[in-house]
């Protein structure tokens, strides 16, 4: 048995070989596109519901004692919708999809907590828990299939 002469040549042949991505950026799209929505219609509503619940037009925070309790729960549902609009600026990014349905999934369990007291404070949150569900489950899905690739 002979072996085969290691050049120069072909050990740089082996180290600039361009790696081609198993999964197209379009695909993914594709695929991450419901999770990309939800996330940004729940990060809306929450946005709106804080507004809504700052403006007094529906503030069960009028029949506690302590009027610092609506203040200190509108500025942190327009906080948890800010960041549910990151979490959905995330999960456009490939490499970032998982940390994005992650962060959807904690901020919507936060901000469920804080907006149950109404009923347009729930559904934001509601949808961005499905959002980060289904993107995590979408995430997964990706991973099956490019393991499934390499094999």
């Amino acid at each position: 048995m002979a072996r085969r002469k290691r050049t120069a040549r072909t050990r740089t042949a082996k180290r600039t070989a361009r790696v081609l991505p198993l999964v197209r950026h379009e695909e993914f799209v594709r695929v991450i596109t419901p999770s990309f929505i939800l996330a940004i219609i729940g990060g809306i509503l929450t946005i709106l519901a804080a507004t809504v619940f700052g403006a007094g037009a529906i503030s069960p925070a009028r029949a506690m004692s302590d009027p610092y309790v609506g203040i200190v729960i509108t500025f942190t549902l327009g906080f948890l919708g800010v960041l549910m609009l990151v979490a959905a600026w995330f999960l456009r990014k490939e490499n970032y999809c998982l940390a994005g349905s992650i962060l959807a999934l904690i901020t919507g369990s936060i901000g469920f907590a804080l907006g149950a007291a109404f009923w347009i404070g729930w559904i934001g949150p509601l949808l961005a828990i499905v959002s980060g569900v289904i993107g995590i489950r979408e995430h997964e899905e990706l991973i099956r299939h490019t393991s499934k690739l390499l094999r």
